[in-house]
């Protein structure tokens, strides 16, 4: 029986030692160096309007919902350079964008 259990525990053991390694998780902060180029939208929903931040990379196009966007920046269609990172708040199945947390902001003229 000593023996039986043993082996059981070393077995446990010799499993928890040598699990398989997690990913790294993925970083919220895109590189921004200069800020990147983007466009202020109004999307309209059955909840009422939003603002969202529309820009393109060589991975695409990207939605970004930014949390508490400054009044002077709620124009359709207007041309900003921004940094941000991405929110914990989470995105719901309806919305178009991805939660953000706008550092800085400017008008690019």
């Amino acid at each position: 029986m000593k023996v039986l259990l043993s082996t059981l525990f070393s077995t446990q053991l010799f499993a928890c030692v040598h699990s398989k390694p997690q990913p790294e998780p993925q970083s919220t902060t895109v590189n921004q160096s200069d800020g990147i180029e983007g466009v202020v939208t109004q999307e309209a929903s059955p909840q009422g309007a939003y603002w969202l931040l529309r820009y393109e990379d060589a991975e695409g196009r990207h939605l970004l919902l930014p949390i508490d966007l400054a009044d002077e920046y709620k124009v359709d269609g207007l041309k900003v350079v921004f940094k941000y990172h991405l929110s914990r708040v989470q995105q719901r199945p309806d919305q178009a964008g991805q939660p953000c947390v706008v550092e800085e902001m400017r008008r690019n003229w």
